[in-house]
Formats: structure tokens, C-alpha cells, sequence
């Protein structure tokens, strides 16, 4: 009869899920780091020093600085895109949703994704990935102009160009 042996390999899932944990510090360790010193200042090195990680360590989680930035400001912006969602799911007047959407995205904005966002932009990216950010932002600047509409058809909001306001 033999003896059962214990695998020192866990399951799959959890092996995924540590790995998207890992990848996720990447990504935060990366965004404070873009934040403090500006996307071009800032080494693949400090960022991999900042996870107490080799630099070769961070090619398993991500393929570049480009890759990095972009799922940063991709983050960021699907946090907009999530807070605009959930505040119109709650329903009522237009202009008590447009309040709490502006609530949350000042609140995204000071958080790491957000800032990044705000203070590195996609400027850096190669085209391709700049147009997927742009179209992105384009449809949380129609929610926004949407609410900003509403607002003013249920008269809570004086009449004024949308897009302006």
C-alpha cells in the first residue's frame, strides 16, 4: 500500500488568483510611483525595488512600462466607468445622480488609478493604446453630459451647453 503524498503545488485557481493579486501590486507599486515621478522618471528597477522583487520578476505579471501605464489608466477609468453605473442604478432626479457621480470621481481621482489618470494620462502610450483610453474617456464624458441634460429637462440645472458644463 502506498502512502498518499501531499503535492506542494496548490490548485489552479488559487495559483490564478495569487498571480492576479501579485500583478495587481504591480500595478498600484507602478501607479504611486508614476504619480510621485512622472511616467518617463520612473524605472522598471524602482518599481520592481518597491516590491522587494528582481526586475525579471515583473516581465511574469506585465510585459512593459507601456503595459503598465495603460491597465493603470484603464483601471482608473473603469473605476469612473463603475461609480457613473452604480449611481444611475439607484435611480432618481438627475441632478441628485450627477451630484453623487461627481462625489465619486473625486474620490477616484485621489486614490492611485484614479490620479494616474489625471496626472500621467495616456500621452506616453503608443497610438493604438491612446485611441482604446480616448474611447473610453468619450463615453464617461457622455454620462456625465447626459446627467448634465437630464438635469436641465427636469429643471435643476439651468439651461446651458452640456458639453461646456
Amino acid at each position: 500500500m502506498s502512502i498518499p503524498v501531499s503535492s506542494p503545488w496548490r490548485p489552479r485557481r488559487d495559483r490564478d488568483a495569487e498571480r492576479e493579486l501579485k500583478r495587481e501590486a504591480v500595478l498600484r507599486a507602478a501607479s504611486q510611483i508614476f504619480n510621485e515621478k512622472g511616467f518617463q522618471a520612473t524605472t522598471l528597477d524602482e518599481i520592481a525595488a518597491s516590491l522587494q522583487v528582481s526586475k525579471p520578476t515583473l516581465y511574469y505579471y506585465v510585459e512593459s512600462k507601456d503595459e503598465i501605464l495603460f491597465e493603470c489608466v484603464r483601471t482608473g477609468l473603469t473605476m469612473l466607468q463603475q461609480a457613473i453605473a452604480e449611481v444611475d442604478a439607484k435611480g432618481g432626479r438627475a441632478i441628485d445622480k450627477l451630484m453623487a457621480a461627481m462625489r465619486k470621481y473625486g474620490e477616484i481621482v485621489t486614490m492611485d488609478f484614479g490620479m494616474c489618470l489625471i496626472r500621467v494620462g495616456e500621452d506616453p502610450l503608443p497610438k493604438d493604446k491612446r485611441v482604446q483610453l480616448r474611447r473610453m474617456k468619450a463615453g464617461i464624458d457622455h454620462e456625465f453630459r447626459q446627467l448634465i441634460t437630464e438635469a436641465i429637462e427636469e429643471g435643476s440645472i439651468a439651461p446651458c451647453d452640456p458639453r461646456l458644463a
